[in-house]
């Protein structure tokens, strides 16, 4: 058996550089492509067996090294594995009580959502460490109690010859299906009699597995969180939960598919939702393309969060459209308020009169649709309040003379923000505002400002210019600590640059991604600052085109990958 194994050098070529070759009556001729005469060739043939010979012991001389390094090699191994195992069993985890390993280990599971069925991550890694830990798993029942499940579901029987389940005339089920059930009914079987955070992502156009809604449905009175995206026959399901089913729900996600209803079929009826009106819900996030907000069946006098609410023009049963006035009243009826996030579609402007809403405890108001629709609202709330703002506004071109203006969206926004003294975050796009209007609006800020976001692709450099203290003049937001900005914004390096230095005593963050080329290597730059604590990150994404194939249109074209030509 041979220890060694020893690569040839690549002699097809010139020598390497440093290496310096035997002398040879033909080097003139070495690495040339000189074809040997009748008397040169028997002359070259002695001096390769001479030669082959000395490289015979050389390599008998390396075998031998290899072997005793070798046995070396196996001597430092053995003691290393001794030491390393008698090491481990002084490692503090190994004393650790149990008690606190269980906290440890419910540490490790994710804060901003459900665990999932893998091995890559909490309970089920932790379970592979050893046997004591796997057991230690099995037996803390919170590290089960969380759950996302994606279910493929049963494909419904099609009656569509142009569906890709046309051919079959019984309903489908993911041979999967059935597997994710059981998986999920063993986790959750671990969970003892924890209270239960469950997330649900069902096809768009498929059924819960009815072996896995049967599951969940049995667990209703654990229910602690819950965000289901699923099609219409799951929630009608759960139609039938009353407030007593769900002593324990806190907080609850629904989303439903877009999902077309036939001639005499009808949409959820959200009113007879009974489970929403749970003795302690408090955040409500309703998704849906069917959903009439002013109809949930909700105590809105004990919500404290109200999320992702979409008013999109539904018709209601008076078959009209969804009015401001409605989504107004809904509002008015949750004192206990703390945090608001609406989508909102153009919807027209609301009749004002009598529709002012306060709320005094709102903290949070997220607002994503068209400018006139949310101006309209804004123009009917009064949340002095606030502590994070987020507007997300996109304009809608109509073929309307009567579309307010730039300057008519801008005055509704900073007399809005003016009244918010106590706002600390604000994240805002202003793909529809100039320059100057977004100046406008950063005046009306209060000073106390710590976070700002704005998405951006015509930002010019006069709102830095405005944030820049001076000698001469103060900046605005002068006690701002985190900065970040989306988009193509018409803004160099330089000028972000000298932000930066100006701002360093209060800035702590600052994240921006450019569309664009680096001029500047602003971390260089800022080494100073960064080094000091400064969290900088700047980005810059080019516009990127496609590589030229001069394949390109021909059958064998290759498409894995572009060729440059």
């Amino acid at each position: 058996m041979s220890y060694y194994n020893f690569d040839r050098p690549d002699l097809s070529g010139f020598p390497p550089l440093g290496v310096t070759i035997m002398e040879s009556p033909f080097s003139e001729i070495l690495w040339t492509n000189h074809c040997p005469t009748d008397d040169e060739a028997p002359t070259i043939q002695s001096l390769l067996t001479e030669a082959s010979l000395r490289l015979k012991e050389v390599n008998d001389e390396i075998q031998e090294m290899w072997r005793a390094y070798h046995k070396l090699l196996m001597k430092h191994y053995n003691l290393q594995c001794y030491i390393d195992s008698h090491t481990a069993l002084l490692s503090p985890i190994r004393r650790m009580p149990q008690e606190i390993l269980q906290e440890i280990f419910i540490a490790c599971l994710p804060t901003r959502r459900d665990c999932v069925m893998s091995a890559e991550e909490a309970p089920i890694l932790l379970g592979r460490v050893c046997r004591a830990w796997r057991t230690l798993t099995l037996n803390t029942p919170r590290l089960w109690a969380s759950l996302h499940i994606v279910d493929h579901g049963i494909r419904p029987k099609s009656d569509s010859d142009n569906d890709e389940f046309s051919d079959y005339t019984e309903p489908v089920e993911n041979p999967r299906s059935s597997l994710v059930a059981d998986v999920a009914q063993t986790w959750l079987e671990r969970s003892g009699q924890c209270p239960l955070s469950i997330s649900l992502q069902c096809d768009s156009g498929a059924e819960p597995t009815p072996s896995l809604l049967q599951l969940l449905l049995s667990l209703a009175h654990r229910w602690q969180h819950i965000r289901f995206v699923v099609q219409n026959g799951f929630l009608q399901q759960m139609m039938e939960l009353t407030a007593g089913d769900v002593p324990q729900l806190q907080s609850i996600v629904l989303q439903q598919h877009r999902q077309w209803f036939e001639p005499g079929q009808a949409p959820p009826s959200w009113h007879s939702m009974r489970a929403l009106r749970g003795p302690n819900v408090t955040d409500v996030t309703v998704r849906g393309s069917h959903i009439a907000f002013s109809k949930l069946g909700v105590e809105w006098s004990q919500l404290t969060a109200l999320s992702n609410l979409r008013i999109d023009g539904v018709k209601n049963d008076s078959n009209h459209r969804l009015s401001m006035e409605e989504a107004l009243t809904a509002l008015s009826r949750c004192p206990q308020l703390r945090t608001l996030a609406l989508e909102l579609d153009d919807l027209g402007a609301a009749n004002s009169e009598g529709y002012l809403v306060e709320h005094l405890l709102l903290e949070s108001l997220s607002l994503s649709g068209s400018v006139k629709t949310c101006g309209s609202l804004l123009d009917l709330l009064a949340v002095p309040q606030i502590k994070v703002l987020s507007l997300d506004l996109r304009v809608r071109f109509f073929a309307d003379s009567s579309m307010p203006s730039e300057h008519s969206h801008v005055q509704t926004l900073v007399r809005f923000v003016s009244t918010l003294h106590s706002l600390e975050s604000l994240t805002i796009n202003t793909y529809q505002f100039s320059s100057s209007a977004v100046c406008e609006i950063l005046r009306s800020v209060t000073p106390d400002l710590q976070y700002l976001h704005i998405q951006s692709f015509v930002l010019g450099g006069d709102v830095f210019t405005a944030m820049t203290p001076t000698t001469e003049l103060p900046s605005l937001l002068p006690l701002l600590r985190d900065f970040q900005l989306d988009g193509d914004a018409q803004v160099s390096d330089e000028t972000l640059q000298q932000f930066i230095i100006a701002r360093a005593s209060t800035l702590k963050r600052v994240k921006v991604n450019f569309m664009r080329k680096m001029k500047v290597d602003l971390r260089a730059e800022l080494y100073h600052l960064t080094s000091d604590g400064l969290d900088l990150s700047v980005t810059y994404r080019p516009p990127s085109f496609e590589t030229f194939s001069p394949w390109e249109g021909l059958p064998d074209a290759p498409w894995l990958s572009r060729v440059a030509y």
